[in-house]
């Protein structure tokens, strides 16, 4: 059920396409909705479950690189947009500007090294050459 529940927003943005469609003509909308949200589950589960025992170094590359961006890189980005047009008239917002900065730059390094490292682990594991 709660997982089900996950596929609101992206349901959102496409259950108007998929009411739209072709299918709409011959389906219920009802039931569209319905075949919709299963058959996204089942294609993440098929994916989840094709992956096997790769699970863990796809998540940690899909983390290394996402978590790091949300987490780490963006809200010095969205903070230096946000106080763009006042700053000026900011006091103190040439070192908001040098920390805002040095926190992207800290956080692209560990996205990077993030990053090598679970291709690394997952080529280890996959029994890839060790070139990178």
């Amino acid at each position: 059920m709660t997982y089900a529940l996950q596929f609101y927003v992206p349901l959102t943005f496409l259950g108007p396409a998929v009411a739209s469609s072709w299918l709409a003509q011959f389906i219920r909308p009802d039931i569209l909705d319905y075949a919709f949200r299963a058959l996204l589950v089942l294609v993440t589960y098929g994916i989840a479950a094709s992956v096997g025992e790769y699970l863990d170094l796809l998540i940690s590359l899909i983390g290394s690189a996402a978590s790091c961006g949300l987490a780490i890189i963006f809200p010095p980005i969205i903070e230096i947009v946000t106080f763009w047009p006042e700053r000026f008239e900011r006091p103190g917002f040439k070192m908001m500007l040098i920390k805002d900065i040095i926190i992207a730059a800290f956080g692209i390094i560990c996205c990077l090294i993030g990053t090598v490292t679970a291709v690394q682990q997952l080529s280890d594991k996959l029994g890839v050459s060790d070139d990178i």
